[in-house]
């Protein structure tokens, strides 16, 4: 029996008669149960009696491997069965309650019974008979941040790092195409993608919806809660002095009655209060409810004048202040070529901050980014529900559109522009054209694109691929293999780097495809027919993995070895090149002589100039020294086994008496090696 067919509820609590008015349906949340949640249940009975529960017993443990969309469609099955066999005539309203990934599971038992198409069940009952109370539910998914307390953070982050190959393991073993329920409503993840997306679908079939959270909440915030932002039909309740477990501990002795209060409220809530941008807080003072607005700002409300949306994403090592020019850009071409006045143009240039390169080798730290990408996507789905969305991305920005194509089936873009692609050659844009997620792509391969031609291009390598990611390649210095395909045009090759195509130049180029699908001109001077020598072919292959060869060498053997045994000169001449060469270029540099600019506009106008320069003088000096008559680390450990039996110590200060002679030969040469790994480590999360 394959797994999606297993019966994932082992068991199921019905309480109350069949007969009765109301039904409801409660999922707890992780690692929780019925005997957990009596209390909330005991409202519940208490309230809307009489009343038919139903509380299944759900495989919320944190290690379980399942489809967590398929346990929404057991549970769905489950309630449709309850609802068909009332002999009552129907219940007059359903309410489906969920806490934590409970209330994940409630919305997208909602959502699979809207998509249906059945006239029975769930879907067979109008939405104003439905009412969904949601207790801190994780609807755009959990992540690992800043924000997290530190217990949390160091727990979840153990838990993910073994979690993560041991269900690497299982799902090689087992065959199966899914990963642990936790994974899967991870924020970014494609079931929230899809959940999030098809929410905003289904806005005009919604039922009322009441949320609640703590004040305290460690896990989820109000702005997690934006999707429902924007519903006619939704209420918020701040419950006060509550974190994500305690919002259902009715039984707390100074805080339980208030908690059953507000969920007494928001079981049965005053719809005489306005429904638009529903928030209220529960007073302990004087047990009354008041309006609060948990936002500094309001959500900014959807927009469906708005016709078309150009995102303009930028690359690693770089804060993206261009991409407001390009923006702007489209925004002319739009108004200028009659496809609607401004008003009818929105653009997305959000930054994801500095990304270096190491992140950007790591596919862990690229994917916390094509997450952020998706929560971005779906805001801008909320705030522009009838648009177009067009895409324009430069070196990493590139990575995560084609990544998050790749993953989430919903996302889609009329037009995409590639400048300096880090993707792979061989990615797979026919099927996307052919499900009309994508209309027409323009990638610009440069001439000299070394960036692209170094670091990314050896992913395409497929042992190496596998771990850095196959999604890698060098597609900014060669075209997309779908290039027979007409509707992906490869403009080959810009004269230039990493950056020309998004240089001022060609602005105006980008912003009319992405606006009216005109494609740029090959045959003019900024092109050539050919790439340069070290970036094509196999020479592009030897320059390529030689470089990757040689830094590796230096910065894991070589450079450490001249740190051990130089470690005066090492640092002496990187701390005095350095001064020196601040101090000479300085003086020389006509630059620096202009009175036009202030000292710290001349020193970062000259900070790339005299850091090269420095940095290339100590890198040969360094290397130099390493090939004197340094001894290689097995003579080191050689010598020391023969210190160590030509003067034996015996007794139980043996150990103690070694390590103590060899932290006082070689203190300066460890705490050498130490400080040159911190700071390689530090230059390369920095540059």
């Amino acid at each position: 029996m394959k797994e999606q067919e297993k019966k994932l509820i082992a068991d199921t609590t019905v309480l109350g008669s069949e007969n009765s008015e109301n039904l409801v349906l409660f999922l707890h949340g992780m690692d929780s149960n019925i005997l957990k949640s009596k209390g909330l249940i005991s409202v519940v009975e208490e309230q809307l009696s009489p009343v038919r529960i139903l509380v299944p017993q759900l495989p919320l443990a944190w290690h379980r491997l399942y489809d967590f969309k398929e346990l929404g469609k057991q549970i769905l099955t489950l309630l449709d069965d309850e609802i068909e066999k009332h002999t009552g005539g129907g219940f007059q309203r359903v309410y489906l309650i969920g806490h934590s990934a409970g209330g994940v599971l409630a919305q997208i038992v909602y959502i699979l019974a809207r998509l249906s198409g059945s006239d029975t069940g769930l879907r067979g009952i109008e939405a104003d008979r439905i009412q969904m109370v949601l207790l801190a539910p994780i609807t755009r998914g959990w992540e690992i941040s800043h924000h997290l307390p530190v217990t949390y953070k160091i727990a979840w982050s153990l838990g993910l790092l073994l979690m993560t190959p041991a269900h690497f393991i299982a799902k090689t073993a087992q065959r199966r195409d899914w990963d642990a329920w936790l994974l899967q409503i991870r924020r970014g993840s494609p079931l929230i993608t899809w959940l999030r997306l098809h929410w905003l679908k289904l806005q005009e079939e919604l039922p009322l919806v009441v949320q609640l959270l703590g004040s305290k909440d460690e896990i989820v915030s109000w702005r997690d809660m934006v999707d429902a932002s924007s519903m006619s039909r939704a209420i918020f309740y701040d419950v006060p002095y509550s974190n994500h477990a305690e919002l259902i501990e009715f039984d707390h002795e100074t805080l339980g009655d208030a908690r059953k209060t507000i969920f007494r409220n928001a079981l049965k809530p005053d719809l005489n209060q306005p429904k638009e941008n529903d928030f209220r807080i529960h007073s302990l003072e004087d047990n009354e409810v008041y309006p609060i607005l948990p936002w500094d700002e309001e959500p900014i409300p959807p927009d469906p004048n708005v016709k078309r949306v150009v995102f303009v994403i930028h690359g690693i090592r770089d804060e993206g202040h261009w991409t407001q020019k390009i923006a702007n850009r489209a925004r002319a071409v739009f108004s200028a070529e009659g496809e609607g006045n401004r008003d009818q143009i929105a653009v997305e240039t959000s930054s994801y901050g500095y990304f270096s390169m190491l992140q950007f080798l790591l596919p862990w730290e690229r994917r916390k980014k094509v997450a952020w990408l998706v929560d971005i996507y779906i805001e801008a789905r909320r705030r522009y529900p009838k648009a177009n969305f067009s895409y324009i991305g430069h070196s990493h920005g590139t990575y995560l559109a084609a990544k998050a194509l790749a993953l989430h089936d919903e996302i889609s873009f009329e037009r995409i522009a590639f400048a300096g692609s880090v993707v792979n050659q061989n990615y797979a844009w026919t099927p996307l054209l052919d499900a009309g997620r994508v209309r027409n792509v323009l990638n610009f391969s440069a001439s000299a694109d070394w960036v692209v031609g170094i670091f990314p291009k050896l992913a395409q390598i497929k042992p190496i691929g596998f771990l850095m990611g196959p999604d890698l390649g060098s597609a900014g210095c060669a075209p997309f293999n779908d290039s027979d395909d007409p509707r992906v045009n490869n403009n080959e090759y810009m004269r230039g780097a990493h950056s020309v195509a998004i240089e001022e130049d060609n602005w105006d180029e980008l912003a009319r495809f992405v606006v009216k699908n005109e494609i740029p001109a090959e045959n003019t001077p900024n092109y050539t027919k050919k790439p340069s020598l070290l970036f094509r072919g196999v020479t592009g292959w030897i320059f390529c993995i030689g470089v990757w060869a040689l830094l590796l060498y230096l910065g894991l053997y070589h450079l450490p070895k001249v740190a051990m045994f130089y470690p005066v000169k090492f640092w002496g001449v990187g701390l005095g090149g350095t001064i020196g060469a601040v101090l000479i270029v300085s003086a020389i540099h006509p630059l620096v002589r202009t009175r036009d600019l202030k000292f710290r506009e001349k020193f970062l106008k000259l900070s790339s100039l005299f850091l090269v320069s420095t940095l290339l003088a100590i890198l040969a000096f360094w290397c130099w020294l390493g090939f004197q008559e340094i001894p290689s680390y097995q003579q080191i450990v050689t010598d020391f086994m023969q210190t160590r039996s030509a003067a034996p110590i015996s007794g139980a200060d043996n150990a103690t008496a070694l390590l103590k002679q060899g932290i006082s030969n070689g203190k300066i040469q460890m705490i050498s090696v130490v400080a040159y790994f911190w700071v390689l480590w530090n230059a390369l999360t920095k540059v």
